[in-house]
């Protein structure tokens, strides 16, 4: 079962690629993050003629002295914000990249990062059970720690937006998975923890927020995705995927949810909760295998998916339309 139809592969990285990034503002672009340090700028309308590729590299970011983690883009497109285990964040000007600020004070590996939906807030997640809130010039406003983060690893984290009814003012919140098994919601203008969400039976290790952030998803080593209602902090579903979850992504343009876990990739329809798509890659020649799906993003027209593996590939997916 399959809405997925494989046009090919981006080959570049010498490593696992970890995290994928797209952007409506530069439709041609992707950009990728891998264990070999390194953040990619993929050109899509340059092939180098050769069969199966689907793109090239445009440039390589490289600064990171350990292996990249997370990498966000901000939403005019101009910036990709990365962490690494080198225990710092860095922010990129795509356009020339070059780095345009370090983002350092984590006393351990950097596991996500993320980019306000207005461009003016950053947020990194750490080894060290912290998250801390940045301004764009690499300056930490708050840090949140003990009651107010995780009390293992953060191994994800996002910020979402709502509109304050009555005025042209946004309410903000840090949303955030860790290794305790629990998603965290803090409302940054008040300053306080707004929900500890509860029900998986193993570590969080990704999440995403719905492109109208009124829910996000969160995958687990325990196989499973739950929804949650932001506003109530409740869970309103459960998806068994099967396997461990790795990396999750909501479509911009359907009601679906895509998962990468350590066997293949698989979409849900959300409003009927069935099976839409599963997809197996296998990598290792004689003896093949599942690749692991570290990474999984939709392009902003919602037309085609990549996928990150440890194979050190990143495989592109055009979505195919079924009665």
């Amino acid at each position: 079962m399959s809405c997925l139809r494989n046009v090919g592969s981006l080959e570049g990285h010498k490593d696992w690629v970890t995290c994928i990034a797209c952007s409506s503002e530069t439709p041609n672009q992707i950009i990728s993050g891998s264990r070999d340090k390194s953040l990619i700028v993929w050109d899509l309308e340059k092939t180098d003629d050769v069969e199966g590729l689907v793109g090239a590299p445009h440039r390589r970011l490289c600064g990171h002295e350990n292996f990249v983690t997370d990498i966000d883009i901000s939403g005019d497109g101009q910036y990709v914000f990365s962490g690494s285990w080198d225990h710092s964040a860095r922010l990129w000007e795509i356009s020339t990249g070059k780095t345009a600020s370090r983002f350092q004070g984590h006393t351990s590996r950097v596991l996500s990062v993320g980019f306000s939906p207005d461009n003016r807030q950053l947020v990194t997640a750490s080894q060290d059970r912290t998250i801390r809130h940045w301004n764009t010039v690499g300056t930490c406003v708050n840090v949140l720690a003990g009651s107010t983060s995780h009390s293992d690893w953060v191994n994800c984290v996002k910020i979402s937006q709502e509109k304050i009814e009555g005025t042209e003012e946004f309410r903000h919140y840090i949303i955030s998975g860790g290794a305790d098994r629990k998603v965290q919601v803090y409302d940054v203008q008040e300053g306080a923890v707004a929900h500890t969400l509860t029900g998986h039976e193993g570590v969080v290790n990704c999440l995403d927020v719905a492109p109208d952030s009124s829910l996000c998803a969160s995958g687990s080593k325990d196989g499973k995705v739950i929804l949650w209602g932001l506003k109530e902090g409740v869970a309103l579903d459960t998806i068994d995927a099967g396997d461990e979850v790795l990396s999750i992504t909501f479509s911009p343009t359907r009601y679906w949810l895509c998962a990468g876990t350590t066997k293949g990739i698989k979409i849900w329809d959300l409003t009927s909760k069935e099976l839409v798509s599963e997809d197996i890659v296998e990598v290792g020649g004689e003896k093949p295998r599942p690749a692991r799906t570290l990474a999984v993003r939709w392009s902003a027209d919602g037309n085609t998916l990549y996928t990150g593996h440890d194979d050190s590939r990143i495989r592109a997916w055009a979505v195919q339309e079924t009665d």
